[in-house]
């Protein structure tokens, strides 16, 4: 059954009606990533931490689908090449997309936030240094940033101390995104990944929270 699908909310926002498609919270976790290559973007006083390897990331996923046995959804390459995706997508690759409403919409449907952090990485495909664009002579390395936040009913509350919570405010308010919406089975947290991070505040699309359903509308102009 579809279930983002089965009793779509008819809420509005402002004068605008989502017309993509709706993920219901159903009370579960939901993990939010931004991902950017800038430092400058980082919301200070944001805890560092590491990344699960993507190898053990996809082993996990895969023993959830074969204990569930609905084996054809751990195939690896089913939606990316080289990942192992058990979720549905119910938003794809959709642009100029901003957050800035949607940290307000989950504590007025009962959410807090229980785990913010970021990691970095090398990109791929990239060498692990190049030359400064300011400075020929100077060497940088070239990461790769991902801020997560967690949101649930049910976890212990992240206290944030005020330079925290105005940086991530901050954060949220600045920049538009192409959004990613993932619907996770089981006991798997829903997962919205942002990426292309652009500066802005002038979106095509706002994620909201309508009737205890995640999606996506044009903002009220």
């Amino acid at each position: 059954m579809n279930t983002a699908l089965a009793n779509p909310p008819t809420e509005q926002v402002g004068n605008s009606e989502s017309k993509l498609e709706y993920l219901p919270l159903a009370n579960k976790d939901v993990v939010v990533r931004f991902i950017f290559t800038n430092a400058r973007y980082l919301p200070a006083g944001l805890r560092e931490g590491k990344r699960e390897e993507v190898r053990l990331m996809n082993n996990r996923h895969m023993n959830d689908k074969y204990t569930g046995g609905d084996q054809s959804l751990a195939e690896v390459g089913r939606l990316r090449e080289g990942h192992v995706d058990t979720g549905r997508q119910v938003i794809d690759n959709l642009k100029g997309v901003s957050a800035v409403e949607f940290w307000d919409d989950m504590q007025r449907v009962g959410y807090h936030m229980c785990h913010a952090m970021y990691f970095k990485e090398f990109q791929p495909g990239k060498s692990k240094k190049s030359r400064s664009d300011d400075n020929p002579n100077e060497v940088k390395e070239k990461f790769k940033y991902t801020i997560v936040l967690h949101f649930s009913r049910t976890g212990e509350l992240l206290r944030l101390t005020k330079e925290q919570r105005n940086s991530l405010e901050a954060f949220f308010e600045g920049c538009l995104w192409t959004c990613h919406i993932w619907e996770n089975p089981e006991l798997n947290p829903h997962t919205i990944n942002f990426v292309q991070i652009q500066p802005g505040i002038n979106p095509d699309y706002e994620l909201v929270v309508i009737n205890n359903a995640i999606t996506c509308v044009e903002p009220d102009r």
